[in-house]
């Protein structure tokens, strides 16, 4: 029998988080280094949109931070997705539906979220704050949005 891995979709904030050991709450930045530990240990894989990649090194990284971000690139668990038609349009359609319910949603982030919804993901972590409120299905379609949590936080949260 075949062990699926999880997949965890980290879109921009998480990256500069991990990449800028930010100050966050004790919860969020534990949550983030137990999901980094499993992939690291290539216990699940972690996905990302080219568009992480351009909004992280126009970012204020110092060039060890830069260096850091580069290596995941090596990574056999890590896919970095480039953005399609297919995900373009999905991401139009998410635009769309949120705008009909009064909300904006700039094209990166809806980008992001056609990403991880045409990549399954088993969740989407992100620290933003307009993302977190479009978890379950605000999005048109079924999405995990959440921050990083590790499994002790599940189980005792």
């Amino acid at each position: 029998m075949r062990v699926t891995k999880s997949k965890y979709y980290w879109d921009t904030s998480v990256f500069l988080a991990w990449l800028q050991d930010e100050v966050r709450a004790p919860a969020e930045m534990e949550g983030l280094a137990e999901i980094a530990s499993m992939i690291d240990r290539q216990g699940a894989v972690l996905i990302t949109s080219v568009v992480t990649k351009t909004e992280v090194l126009q970012s204020n990284l110092d060039a060890k931070a830069c260096a850091a971000f580069n290596e995941i690139f090596k990574r056999s668990n890590f896919q970095l997705c480039d953005v399609t038609e297919a995900i373009s349009d999905l991401a139009s359609e998410i635009r769309d539906h949120c705008r009909h319910d009064g909300r904006k949603l700039k094209t990166p982030d809806a980008l992001h979220l056609a990403t991880a919804i045409t990549y399954k993901v088993n969740e989407m972590h992100t620290f933003d704050d307009k993302l977190l409120i479009l978890d379950g299905s605000s999005t048109g379609h079924s999405l995990v949005i959440r921050k990083p949590q590790g499994r002790q936080r599940e189980m005792f949260g």
